[in-house]
């Protein structure tokens, strides 16, 4: 929009320092005159350029107030669409860590499952090395964690926790779980890693679940929330370090349940910081992992419905 000329620098300027100057000389002027009627007049004149320049410094206070506050709003504008603009990059930095896994997956076990083909077909059998399940859900549980942090915009894999429990129906009817797959190396994995429990006696939050047969997304977004449906497994167990908690119950087709895909952070590593946030996170973001937990469990089946060798 096009400034009225009262509005110009260059005006404001002429009143600021031009009418403080008039006024000086005016002054000078009723010194030297000595007719009281020029003497009137000018102390008239005088007052009026003096009323004038209050007018227009009140004006330009104003004008200057209302300048501040646009750029304070638009300081602010731009603070939140940078904010907006950082969160955008990290999502497409997991949106495309994602798909590179599932990429990356795709082609490996491709070649997998045609080597596993080729065997058969010569010899009538094949290795147990083409479909190593647990390897395949741990390579899972790796690549989670990497999308979580690239969303987050920070790696620190201590404090990031990916696993998979396994639920098992024996043929006797015997419930069982077991932890069979986890983002961390051996050396830093849980406890309750590689422990096959029956699910009557198992006291972690995921056999509670499986229990339950729950099929809903669990999300907890604070250690007040964590607290509230974990429990303590051991004396020294220390519930204070958990961040944020998400389940996410893992079912085939036939709605037959596999187990449990659990993300946990630690301490200060937060995902998204409300409850309504975490749950969308999970839904969208990480539903991807738990259905290939699904398919590695369908081709192994596929794959070994015959006898193996090795």
């Amino acid at each position: 929009m096009k400034k009225a000329f009262y509005q110009r620098t260059w005006f404001k300027n002429v009143i600021v320092i031009g009418i403080p100057a008039i006024i000086s000389i005016i002054g000078i002027l009723i010194s030297i005159v000595e007719s009281n009627t020029i003497k009137a007049v000018f102390i008239i004149f005088s007052v009026f350029s003096f009323l004038t320049l209050i007018a227009f410094m009140v004006y330009y206070s104003k004008q200057d107030d209302l300048l501040e506050e646009k750029i304070l709003s638009l300081k602010k504008d731009n603070q939140d669409m940078k904010i907006i603009l950082d969160h955008l990059e990290l999502e497409n930095k997991s949106n495309v860590q994602t798909i590179n896994t599932i990429t990356r997956f795709t082609e490996v076990w491709s070649k997998n499952i045609n080597a596993f083909a080729n065997d058969v077909k010569n010899t009538g059998t094949a290795f147990a090395k083409y479909w190593d399940k647990e390897t395949l859900f741990n390579s899972v549980c790796e690549k989670c964690r990497d999308t979580i942090e690239a969303y987050v915009g920070r790696v620190d894999h201590m404090k990031v926790s990916v696993g998979f429990i396994e639920y098992i129906l024996t043929d006797n009817d015997e419930e069982y779980v077991s932890f069979i797959a986890h983002s961390n190396p051996e050396s830093t994995r849980p406890r309750a890693f590689g422990k096959r429990e029956q699910l009557s006696e198992c006291t972690y939050h995921y056999a509670q679940l499986m229990r339950e047969k729950n099929s809903e997304i669990e999300v907890a977004c604070n250690n007040e929330e964590i607290r509230r449906i974990f429990k303590l497994v051991s004396v020294g167990n220390d519930l204070a370090k958990y961040a944020q908690y998400i389940a996410i119950p893992v079912f085939c087709s036939q709605r037959k349940m596999l187990g449990i895909f659990q993300i946990v952070t630690k301490y200060d590593y937060v995902i998204v910081g409300d409850k309504v946030g975490l749950q969308s996170f999970a839904e969208n973001k990480l539903i991807p992992f738990s259905n290939l937990i699904v398919l590695i469990e369908k081709i192994s089946k596929g794959l070994y419905a015959k006898p193996i060798k090795g």
